[in-house]
């Protein structure tokens, strides 16, 4: 699992779909208090679980505007999600995406040169 806290209009369909799902599963993971397999990527800087219904809301809102359906609303956050706090960087993000997918190099690189 994995947060890239980039703006969503950057990331391929792929990969935004990917995260919203990846929401869900942090979530989930928070209400069944799965703490062991939430630290380790708290610990790497893949999640920071207090972000989780914001960033799945931005994901959201993006999946409608390209045209796809979102049904998949999230509840308030179990309290527990403070215990998951990283700072994810967002510099290193973009970079990734960019090295990893030649679909968000291309997003990426039209939102920001034009």
């Amino acid at each position: 699992m994995r947060m890239w806290l980039v703006l969503p209009k950057f990331l391929c369909r792929k990969h935004l779909l990917g995260e919203h799902v990846e929401m869900h599963m942090i979530y989930g993971a928070l209400k069944k208090n799965f703490d062991k397999s939430l630290k380790g990527l708290s610990d790497k800087k893949f999640i920071n679980a207090s972000l989780t219904k914001s960033r799945h809301d931005e994901l959201a809102k993006e999946l409608v505007a390209r045209g796809y359906k979102h049904n998949s609303h999230m509840n308030d956050l179990p309290n527990n999600h403070a215990n998951f706090k990283s700072n994810i960087n967002y510099v290193e993000s973009v970079y990734e995406l960019v090295r990893r997918c030649p679909e968000c190099k291309k997003r990426i690189f039209q939102n920001i040169f034009g």
